[in-house]
């Protein structure tokens, strides 16, 4: 019986601590996990803590001493210290107490503030840990992205919506578009607007790196919560933004149905911990054989997507593939 109630205590310490976060198992276990890994970014702090403890502790004591000497020379007995002597005694000592009691608290905040800076990390491994993406989920939404439409111009009078798993696959149903001449890559960039116009500023000066290395960029505006006035409604970007114009970037057609697939990208970053993917914007990098590349926050880095996608192919000097 007791043996069984032992083992019963035992499962069902285990199932709590697999539900409690990293804070609430540091508290449980024997030892604080995120203390020991600021101990290991720092290891000569705790060293110096107790050097300032030492001081404080001896300068102290001789601070006391000062004091009793102090008071024998106010009262003038016999083969007292000059009472000058004993006022820079007392000054000294309780000065090294005053600059030690400071230094001891000014590096116990920093090991305070290392500690808790490890435990979100902790908590944020553990979030992302649990909130991975499955591999079904994101194959779903190759599929869904696919789908979705890109308006391409035929002529300065007429456009066609084209699906944009058409433009990742060889030229096919006769259509005689440059973006149909070879397959392409995709990097998917969601944003509110002033995110959007600067991260295709920086597109636009590397150009290069995208007419030579076959990618697509397709822009899509997302409400900004932190600019309300910038809301996006359903009658879509209203004025085409000039960077529409550049042949490497692809205009969504239907926006909501883009839109629609960001809202779950976002979703799924908060739910790994990135409360402010709303606000920063959302990358996907996806190569041209339906592989999700990249996942990312905020303005595209467009040197470390070539990487991603061409991680073995030689450049030359402008960032351009070099085909053998």
């Amino acid at each position: 019986m007791a043996k069984g109630k032992i083992l019963e205590n035992l499962r069902e310490e285990e199932e709590s601590n697999s539900t409690a976060t990293p804070a609430e198992q540091d508290d449980r276990g024997s030892f604080d996990k995120s203390k020991l890994a600021a101990e290991v970014s720092t290891p000569f702090r705790t060293l110096r803590l107790f050097i300032y403890g030492a001081f404080a502790t001896s300068a102290l004591i001789g601070g006391l001493t000062a004091c009793t000497q102090l008071a024998a020379s106010v009262a003038n007995q016999l083969d007292a210290l000059p009472l000058s002597q004993c006022l820079l005694n007392v000054g000294v000592d309780f000065g090294v107490v005053a600059v030690c009691v400071y230094a001891y608290n000014f590096e116990n905040k920093q090991r305070q503030g290392l500690v808790e800076q490890k435990r979100a990390e902790r908590e944020q491994a553990a979030l992302r840990k649990q909130s991975v993406i499955p591999e079904e989920v994101t194959k779903s939404r190759v599929e869904r992205l696919r789908e979705l439409q890109i308006r391409l111009t035929v002529s300065e009078s007429e456009t066609k919506n084209v699906p944009l798993g058409v433009l990742m696959q060889e030229a096919q149903h006769g259509l005689v578009l440059w973006h149909l001449e070879a397959k392409q890559d995709v990097v998917l960039v969601a944003g509110g607007k002033e995110m959007l116009r600067d991260a295709m500023l920086r597109a636009t000066v590397n150009r290069e790196i995208f007419t030579a290395n076959n990618l697509l960029i397709v822009p899509v505006q997302v409400a900004d919560p932190s600019d309300p006035t910038a809301a996006v409604t359903d009658k879509g970007f209203g004025a085409k933004p000039a960077y529409f114009k550049q042949g490497f970037v692809g205009e969504p057609a239907e926006e909501d149905e883009w839109r629609a697939l960001v809202a779950e990208e976002i979703r799924d970053a908060d739910r790994q911990g990135n409360s402010k993917a709303a606000k920063q914007g959302v990358v996907l990098v996806v190569s041209r054989d339906g592989k999700v590349l990249r996942r990312g926050l905020g303005m595209p880095k467009w040197d470390m997507i070539r990487q991603d996608l061409y991680p073995n192919a030689k450049v030359d000097d402008m960032g351009r593939r070099l085909v053998e």
